[in-house]
């Protein structure tokens, strides 16, 4: 991640008060468990994806807030899809965010 994203993303308090609850949650928190890309774990990966969202999203007059959190959310499954597993567990994948509802 980015640094000076991320600084920018932790001064924006409109940004931190629509994710608080989320990022505050036990289980949200455990993304920080795995990777998600290369060095980048998928609470990092998510919270950067939120971000731009929110960013995005209020620039053009959309549902920021639904938005964010739904970034937020995006890869909220715990565990890492990168070890094999059998077909039905490895295809839970493209379901995540039936999980994450």
């Amino acid at each position: 991640m980015k640094p000076f994203i991320k600084n920018l993303a932790k001064e924006d308090k409109e940004f931190q008060e629509i994710i608080k609850e989320l990022i505050t949650n036990e289980t949200v928190q455990e993304m920080k468990k795995y990777r998600q890309h290369y060095e980048t774990s998928c609470f990092d990966h998510c919270y950067m994806a939120a971000y731009y969202c929110y960013l995005i999203c209020k620039k053009y007059h959309l549902d920021y807030i639904s938005a964010t959190r739904a970034a937020m959310l995006h890869d909220l499954f715990l565990y890492d899809w990168r070890v094999r597993q059998d077909r039905k567990e490895r295809a839970s994948c493209l379901y995540s965010w039936k999980t994450s509802l």
